[in-house]
């Protein structure tokens, strides 16, 4: 009998509400009691918000993603490696669940070029070794992944969390991505929404700019095939 896997984007703006949080937690439960294959991908852009202006580095987006110097990164890579897995990882656990947080880095698990100078430390994912996780999966565990990656000599790169879980489904030929949004569907150039949407029909609406350009890289994820080794 096959077993479904399914790779999840949980988001900053749920993750930092704990009413949702807890809600999360428990329909996650419910999946892993049935037997189900979960990898949960988080963001974390509350956090590394407020952990940036903690440290007085200022920040802004271009095109819906952070542009990250190596200050930026810094802060990143702690709020998401640190604080936040290891509290996302605590929270499932709470709930019966066999979390195990990594790292995009872990294992060589995403491994990135960098997307565009002047994006500086972001990351565009090349390659997907999912050796790691399928370890965990076979063990029952549920991996939870900070989408940090490993560029050129090591270098950390921060990658668009709902990217890095598109880049993964694909890696584990996974039978399901799904992406939690704060949104409440997609619309056409109506703005009604639509009940069901194709690759070809998705990269009509990314030309007509429909999208936000904070969802671009949500919506890009959905239709993303990568290279496994």
């Amino acid at each position: 009998m096959h077993t479904p896997t399914i790779v999840i984007k949980y988001g900053g703006n749920a993750m930092d509400k704990p009413d949702l949080a807890t809600a999360f937690a428990q329909g996650l439960a419910v999946l892993v009691a049935q037997g189900m294959r979960l990898v949960i991908v988080h963001g974390g852009g509350p956090f590394i918000n407020a952990l940036l202006t903690r440290l007085n580095i200022e920040s802004h987006f271009e095109k819906g993603l952070r542009v990250t110097t190596e200050a930026t990164m810094e802060a990143v890579e702690m709020a998401l490696c640190g604080q936040v897995n290891k509290a996302v990882v605590s929270a499932f656990q709470e709930h019966g669940i066999a979390a195990v947080g990594i790292s995009g880095k872990d294992a060589k698990l995403l491994q990135a070029r960098q997307k565009d100078p002047a994006l500086g430390l972001v990351g565009d994912v090349h390659t997907v070794n999912p050796h790691l996780l399928e370890v965990l999966l076979n063990n029952a565990f549920v991996p939870v992944v900070a989408p940090v990656a490993s560029g050129l000599q090591g270098t950390s790169l921060h990658i668009n969390a709902d990217t890095a879980a598109g880049a993964i489904a694909g890696a584990l030929t996974a039978d399901y991505l799904v992406l939690v949004s704060d949104v409440p569907g997609v619309p056409d150039a109506s703005r009604s929404l639509l009940p069901r949407l194709g690759p070809p029909q998705l990269a009509t609406l990314i030309t007509q700019h429909v999208f936000h350009r904070s969802k671009l890289p949500q919506v890009a994820a959905c239709p993303h095939r990568l290279t496994r080794v």
